[in-house]
């Protein structure tokens, strides 16, 4: 249900350009530390969306959520697609 009402909002937010609504809100959400050799990225306008990336030479441990979403409503983070591990995976030299 809160999965729901956060995607909701967020359409509600991007199709009513209310920026101000949702700045700030990764914040609300608990920060994890980057994967080890590698970072995330979340998106400028409003930092709700994030994906991990790897350093060169390394890949993920295991495969990691399309993207990372932080809940506007409840803070809490949650993937796509649904169910993915949170936090996201670290990275692990290739040559393994």
């Amino acid at each position: 249900m809160a999965l729901t009402v956060d995607l909701i909002l967020m359409w509600l937010v991007f199709s009513s350009a209310q920026l101000w609504v949702i700045t700030g809100s990764v914040e609300r959400c608990k920060q994890y530390p980057n994967p080890k050799n590698g970072h995330v990225v979340c998106d400028k306008l409003f930092r709700l969306f994030c994906a991990p990336e790897c350093d060169v030479g390394f890949m993920f441990e295991y495969k990691p959520a399309v993207v990372y979403m932080c809940g506007p409503v409840t803070g809490e983070w949650f993937t796509y697609p649904e169910g993915e591990n949170i936090p996201w995976p670290d990275c692990v030299n290739r040559k393994r």
